[in-house]
């Protein structure tokens, strides 16, 4: 094999192994401050559904604050959800509105079988800091909220109205 075609060879074999290892797919990593009547949303998470549909999702911190990697380039809608760090149900349970059974999960009735269930690791709010936000943004396809991902991080703050 002639010295050309073995240097060509080798270029479209490295070009190969790195699309193969996905180095050729550009990703971005997304953050931003969740608030909501101008206080930060405390405890939940973020989920949002990029150009192709996929979701991907972070936890909210103690601050507001999230962090999403692995995000393509391109528009994105986001949902939040915030359901009580506590446990307890909010007044209008969606399964009491649904007309569904109001009894509790029995994971939920006592707080040490509540523990039990909880994703570990995942920081708690400050006492009286949580409060409920509207239903609609639990949903990236009806929440209304949306914006657009390019370089390797863009910055999204998402302010509930």
């Amino acid at each position: 094999m002639p010295v050309c075609l073995k240097a060509v060879a080798r270029c479209a074999l490295a070009a190969a192994l790195l699309s193969a290892a996905g180095c050729g797919v550009a990703t971005a990593r997304v953050r931003g401050k969740v608030t909501h009547g101008g206080k930060a949303v405390v405890y939940g998470s973020v989920a949002l559904a990029d150009r192709t549909g996929a979701i991907h999702s972070a936890d909210i911190d103690p601050d507001g604050n999230y962090q999403i990697d692995g995000v393509p380039p391109g528009p994105v809608k986001f949902a939040v959800v915030s359901p009580n760090p506590e446990g307890h149900r909010a007044p209008g349970d969606d399964r009491v509105k649904a007309g569904r059974s109001s009894l509790a999960d029995p994971r939920e009735q006592t707080p040490s079988a509540r523990e039990k269930h909880e994703t570990p690791g995942k920081p708690r709010p400050a006492a009286g800091a949580w409060f409920p936000i509207p239903a609609k943004y639990n949903r990236p396809d009806s929440s209304g909220l949306a914006g657009e991902v390019s370089g390797k991080e863009t910055v999204i703050d998402i302010d509930l109205k």
